[in-house]
């Protein structure tokens, strides 16, 4: 499914060069097909999109929808059809081109094969850039960090991938290194399995800046990494080591567009989950395309782009923020391999269904009658739950039977204030020998009629959660 666009030619561009000139080519002749009349000879092309499509899901059914895509190839198609129109998009020197400062005394052009990106806190938060690979590029490269007053970079690239060189090396190992009128001196290396992170002086003239450069290793050209684990924490190291009045944080690969373009969208996605009940990511990568073309080269890292965010998601080492608190605590009850003991209704205590122990049996009986009950085995080991819509005069027995003789500790967490110093009382009064904690799970739900009861291996002396959501199972 095509959005659609209109493609408006406005002024010539100015410092052209031949990757802009082929790139301009290209839109030109997507003009033409759909007969658009150019309103210049020499065009700058800007891209404005009319009704635009709203992607925008909640975090749980994006991550349901990102399993449904990985099993039946969704990823790529979802690639080819919403995202192919924005391999067209041009960015003008004007809207986002890094134009370098010609009066640096460096003899330099005003051209670094570099653009502004905008991040989800604010503009320009990012700068896109292609890895030096001249001479040239190697000053024309510290001139972008001087001027723009960059002290973080990303480098998502080796120097050498197979037998291709990849990208120039632009900082010093033990002695320092001269690029026009900058002396780059080597201050720290912290050497990882998958990344350095390197502290740099960079002196011009009397002036003195101190760069920290982050460079992750293990990230294949037109691939993606293996080890998704240890790119969120190489994240997390870059967006934590903020220095005060800095520019943007400089991205690049060698090319500056696949790898750079898919951390950049890993980025400002999870930045936004952070403070955001919702995510788009198709919108996302669209907007970034317009910035930066061909942002995320392949289906593959288009894939682990969403793939990143369900891990970030469901695991808490990675993020936090106001929402997530609640999202992680419902995400933790849904994450079940499947739902595949049956629906019981009316059990007595002559019904034993195979697969549940005895005793629970017998607390189920005891504890149901003509309420749904479901038994329901989630992902993490030693852990199972119980699903039960009830009926209100049923829920103290509900929770009676399954804490029976205090065997468990158990937290409590009600969407209903006004239940929980009742239900405290009466638990207490069925075990007082059980440790209770009192709170609020979901703050959103308004009506309560099912109740989650979180059930653990006696072994494992680990806190059971009993959750009452709101909305069923």
């Amino acid at each position: 499914m095509y959005r659609d666009f209109t493609i408006v030619i406005t002024k010539p561009i100015t410092g052209t060069h031949p990757l802009i000139d082929e790139r301009v080519t290209i839109v030109l002749e997507e003009i033409d097909h759909n007969n658009v009349t150019p309103q210049d000879e020499t065009p700058e092309v800007v891209v404005e999109y009319s009704n635009l499509k709203s992607y925008r899901v909640s975090l749980d059914q994006f991550i349901r929808e990102v399993d449904n895509k990985r099993e039946k190839d969704g990823f790529r198609e979802e690639f080819k059809e919403e995202l192919v129109i924005y391999h067209l998009c041009e960015y003008s020197d004007d809207y986002c081109r890094v134009v370098l400062d010609t009066d640096d005394n460096t003899g330099g052009t005003d051209y670094v094969n570099a653009c502004f990106v905008h991040g989800f806190n604010f503009d320009k938060e990012y700068i896109a850039a292609q890895g030096p690979f001249t001479n040239e590029t190697l000053l024309d490269f510290w001139r972008l960090i001087w001027q723009n007053r960059c002290t973080r970079i990303v480098m998502l690239t080796n120097l050498f991938e197979g037998d291709r060189m990849k990208c120039l090396q632009y900082w010093p190992e033990n002695e320092d290194m001269r690029f026009g009128p900058f002396l780059v001196r080597p201050e720290m290396q912290d050497v990882f399995e998958q990344y350095t992170v390197r502290r740099l002086l960079v002196e011009k003239g009397d002036e003195k800046k101190r760069v920290t450069q982050y460079h992750f290793t293990a990230w294949p050209d037109c691939r993606v990494p293996e080890d998704m684990d240890t790119l969120l924490e190489f994240r997390n190291i870059v967006i934590k080591d903020i220095a005060p009045e800095e520019g943007p944080i400089v991205v690049h690969c060698s090319a500056g567009i696949g790898r750079t373009g898919t951390f950049i969208a890993l980025d400002y996605l999870l930045k936004e989950v952070m403070t955001k009940d919702s995510i788009d990511v198709i919108n996302c990568v669209s907007k970034l395309r317009q910035q930066r073309a061909f942002s995320i080269q392949t289906d593959m890292q288009y894939a682990f782009l969403q793939e990143a965010i369900v891990h970030a998601l469901t695991h808490h080492d990675y993020l936090t923020g106001p929402f997530l608190e609640e999202f992680h605590t419902i995400y933790w009850f849904q994450s079940v391999n499947d739902i595949t003991c049956i629906t019981y209704k009316n059990v007595t205590q002559s019904s034993y269904p195979d697969g549940i122990p005895v005793s629970e049996q017998e607390y189920a009986a005891r504890a149901i009658d003509g309420d749904q009950f479901v038994f329901t085995q989630t992902k993490h080991e030693n852990q199972s739950y119980w699903t039960i819509t009830f009926q209100r005069p049923t829920i103290i027995s509900c929770f009676s039977m399954f804490i029976y003789g205090g065997l468990y500790n158990v937290s409590v967490n009600l969407s209903h204030p006004y239940l929980r110093e009742e239900l405290c009382e009466q638990l207490q009064a069925v075990s007082p020998t059980t440790r209770y904690r009192i709170g609020v799970c979901c703050k959103h739900q308004m009506v309560a009629d099912s109740l989650t009861v979180l059930r653990t291996d006696p072994g494992a002396l680990k806190i059971n959660e009993i959750y009452l959501d709101g909305k069923g199972m």
